[in-house]
């Protein structure tokens, strides 16, 4: 061991020399902690535990110390409290400041906490993998696989499990109430097994469930409220979903299930009654689960071999189709990062202008207060009570600024939660709580900037005599001083700006998005669905015939203008898509069959939903259950299939119940139909009189001003009057169809424009307070520059200069950061670049027009100097 004397860094030991007492005391507790130090692993546990015990000490010989000033701890504490009390304006901005900055983040921190960082709420989530078909030539990723190719991949035994999960599908559900429409999933019995969901209520699928033990469904908590109420025991009990009886097994904890988002209830079904590679489609989503010691890669190339295998067996149907298994974490959390660590990024860069704006705030009262510091020093109170004191006001500011934090965490985590949830698909958002370890280091950060700027003043007492120190306050605040603040208002106003310039890109990029053409119009349009269940409805002709009836009808409702229905309305979610090529030339290699989307539709769709007839006609009469089949085509499928050629009469062979060509007889305009970032996909639209497939039906109505009301009214008469059975579900507007679409940007772009505008705000305190304490400094100046005949524009001028430099400096730095920041949004714009000139422009602008009214007051203020009263005061 070295001989050579134990020493602290230095900052340790000009703290502990100011707060330690005097004397051989103080220097032997120094010396027992730089022994300790000096046996402690270098690191930077080391430096922390430190700081921690170098606050300790201070914290408690420094209040310690200002309790012997001033009447002992209760005095040192009921002193700071009456001192903030008489200067309320102070308090109350340093509250809010630290309560703002701890409170976001914490609430933001919190969500991110329990969506990203938490695992994923299911038995070994890191095992679970999701299972897709790729399509090359296509360039088609992550689609929904076919069940005879699932079940070969389960048969293989490559995954220690593999289940099915259609999407949720509207059903009816006769349960002890009236019918009612719900959201079901149809998932393979093992579904709940292999996710290691425990049921609250009974014991979930048997493995014979959909077959020889009769079909069984589980309910989500929701589910089990809207069907059964209150009713005290659910499972065992025999409802009827589609007309079907099932006997509910179990009740989930409301959460989330993998593909099945939304669903109340979910529907058990064997993987080998789906059907396979013969008779039907890819529709189903794969889940599987990694054994112990494997791996994504190693599942990957064993799948991969296996499905060499189907596409020889089956090349007809899967000819250019490969496997693809990725982490089911990432497929379900791939989304969501970019939007949540930009919106954590900006609450932590909030974090970071509340510290520097309390480190102002604490070193402008400090300063006011250097000739009460001076006087007490003068009367003999050491630098250590000064300190002492200093302190416990500003753990007074931060425990209350600490405890509103907390409450805005509270209620923002309250607030936010719905919000993203509207917005996102997100797991375990609805257990969100407040993160405690985030909310202490919130606090801790805040509440020292403020102890360290806060001391500052006590230090430069011990320096100065209180002479000295009176002479000067005569003069206004000391230089060092000004140019410390002023260079905390240059860092609040570029972190501002890099907010302000962040937020108005997406404000600028979420415009962009709701600007664009979707191909229909929302205006007076209202939509209800019809979903057909019972013995009636068995088979596709009773489907035909109703929907046919309910077409006649519908021209005829009271109150509107237009009426028709699609089986999938654009927004909603749903879809169906399948290949198909042009018949009227060579048959191209199956493989590289074009995908379109396929919709039936009845009445006058096209004109209620407002979509322009380019060519050809709609359908009329004349296309029936027994006269050749016709279609209408979108803009981008025929000029995909048929360029710079007239589409009209010409065959289009649709792999769906068989090739048997269609007839075009009608090109319409796009319609964006996936998402309103996504391109309009080429579609196909064809009459439920020619073939219904699905037994549900959206009806739209385009209704007259104020007739909503009515028209919807009408409508439910008539479906009662067709089938008093079957309810009118979903009643919505057009419009909340686009409004849930673009939810998730509008969210992202309120909170980033949210956070930016408390930034802005803070900065522009802080310009207004350096000026403010900058006109108090220059009062003698400014008064004989007035008595010398300068006018009040030229004082404004002068003082509203050394504003406008502050936030130019401030504005130049935070560009040159925003612009390199602004890459990392680019996956959350649309239609906007990262560096975009009229969203950094605005920015710019704005935060000008900021700081030129933030310099506004102090130069009023200062025009209104008298030079005689300036001369007498200086």
């Amino acid at each position: 061991m070295s001989d050579a004397p134990h020493r602290l860094p230095g900052w340790a030991t000009a703290v502990l020399v100011r707060l330690l007492p005097a004397g051989v005391r103080g220097a032997s507790m120094r010396g027992d902690l730089a022994q300790e130090w000096s046996e402690r692993a270098r690191g930077p546990g080391r430096q922390v535990w430190l700081a921690v015990e170098v606050a300790r000490l201070g914290f408690h010989y420094g209040v310690r110390a200002a309790g012997r000033g001033g009447g002992g701890m209760e005095g040192a504490w009921g002193f700071a409290v009456r001192k903030l009390r008489r200067d309320p304006g102070y308090s109350a901005l340093a509250v809010g400041t630290i309560a703002l900055g701890i409170g976001v983040t914490v609430a933001l921190y919190s969500v991110v906490q329990a969506v990203l960082l938490d695992p994923l709420p299911w038995e070994r989530p890191d095992e679970l993998v999701a299972l897709f078909e790729g399509h090359e030539p296509r360039d088609v990723h992550r689609n929904v696989v076919n069940p005879g190719n699932l079940r070969a991949w389960r048969e293989s035994g490559s995954l220690a499990g593999v289940e099915g999960v259609m999407p949720p599908q509207p059903r009816i559900v006769s349960s002890p109430g009236e019918p009612r429409e719900v959201m079901a999933s149809f998932v393979t019995p093992g579904y709940l097994t292999l996710l290691g969901v425990e049921p609250v209520e009974g014991g979930g699928f048997s493995p014979g469930a959909g077959g020889e033990d009769g079909d069984q469904i589980v309910l989500t908590r929701r589910g089990r409220l809207e069907l059964f109420g209150d009713v005290p025991e659910v499972v065992g009990r025999t409802v009827e979903v589609n007309g079907a009886s099932a006997r509910v097994m179990a009740v989930l904890d409301d959460g989330h299930l993998p593909f099945a988002d939304g669903a109340l209830i979910l529907t058990a079904i064997p993987l080998a009654d789906l059907g396979d590679q013969t008779n039907t489609g890819r529709f189903l989503y794969g889940l599987g689960r990694l054994p112990s010691d494997g791996s994504i890669g190693a599942a990957q190339a064993e799948l991969a071999g296996v499905m060499a295998g189907l596409r020889e067996r089956h090349p007809e149907f899967n000819a250019g189709w490969r496997v693809e298994v990725e982490s089911l974490r990432t497929v379900l959390l791939g989304d969501l990062r970019a939007p949540l660590w930009t919106l954590l990024a900006a609450s932590g860069l909030l974090l970071l202008v509340s510290c520097v704006s309390v480190a102002n705030l604490t070193l402008a009262r400090a300063t006011e207060r250097r000739a009460e510091l001076a006087v007490r020093s003068a009367l003999g109170a050491s630098s250590r009570a000064i300190a002492g004191q200093l302190m416990v006001e500003n753990l007074t500011l931060a425990a209350a600024g600490g405890a509103l934090g907390t409450l805005i965490a509270w209620v923002g985590a309250t607030l936010l939660t719905p919000q993203l949830l509207t917005a996102f698909t997100i797991p375990r958002l609805g257990a969100v709580g407040l993160d405690g370890g985030v909310l202490l280091f919130a606090a801790l950060v805040t509440g020292l900037t403020g102890l360290a700027f806060g001391l500052v003043p006590s230090f430069a007492a011990g320096r100065a005599s209180p002479a000295a120190t009176l002479r000067a306050e005569g003069r206004g605040p000391g230089r060092a001083t000004g140019r410390l603040r002023s260079a905390l208002v240059v860092a609040e106003v570029a972190l501002s700006v890099v907010l302000l310039t962040s937020a108005a890109l997406l404000v600028r990029s979420f415009r962009t998005l709701v600007t664009v053409e979707t191909g229909f119009d929302v205006e007076r349009v209202v939509t209800g669905r019809v979903n057909l269940t019972g013995e009636r409805y068995r088979g596709s002709e009773p489907d035909r015939l109703f929907f046919t009836q309910l077409e006649r009808e519908l021209a005829a409702l009271p109150g509107v203008e237009a009426a028709g229905g699609v089986q999938m309305l654009p927004l909603d979610g749903l879809g169906s898509a399948t290949s198909f090529y042009a018949a009227d030339g060579p048959v191209p290699p199956r493989e590289e069959w074009p995908v379109a989307d396929i919709r039936p539709i009845i009445g006058a769709y096209f004109e209620a939903m407002g979509i322009d007839l380019l060519a050809g006609r709609t359908f009329g009469p004349e296309d029936g259950p027994d006269t050749p089949r016709t279609v209408v085509v979108s803009r981008s499928l025929a000029d995909e299939v048929w360029p710079g050629l007239d589409p009209i009469g010409r065959p289009l062979a649709i792999n769906w119940d068989d090739l048997d060509p269609w007839t075009v007889v009608g090109v319409v305009d796009d319609v964006v139909h996936a998402g309103m970032d996504q391109a309009p996909r080429p579609m196909v639209y064809h009459t439920v009189r020619q073939a219904p497939y699905f037994p549900f039906m959206s009806v739209v109505l385009r209704t007259r001003a104020g007739g909503e009301g009515e028209a919807v009214g009408a409508l439910r008469a008539l479906v009662a009057e067709l089938d008093p059975a079957l309810p009118v579900t979903r009643v919505r507007t057009l419009d909340d169809f686009v409004r849930t679409a673009t939810a998730r940007p509008r969210v992202t772009a309120f909170l980033m424009t949210l956070f930016a505008g408390a930034a802005a705000l803070l900065a522009a305190v802080g310009v207004y307070g350096v000026l403010a304490y900058s006109v108090a400094r220059r009062v003698r100046e400014i008064g004989v520059r007035v008595a010398l005949g300068a006018r009040g524009r030229d004082v404004v001028a002068l003082v509203t200069a050394q504003g406008v430099r502050l936030v130019l400096a401030g504005l130049a730095i935070g560009l040159a950061v925003a612009a390199v920041a602004a890459r990392l949004l680019e996956s959350l714009l649309f239609g906007v670049a990262p560096r975009d000139p009229v969203a950094f422009g605005g920015a710019a602008l704005l935060f000008v027009a900021v700081g030129v009214l933030a310099c506004l007051g102090p130069a009023l203020r200062a025009i209104r100097i008298r030079p005689v009263r300036a001369l007498r005061e200086g």
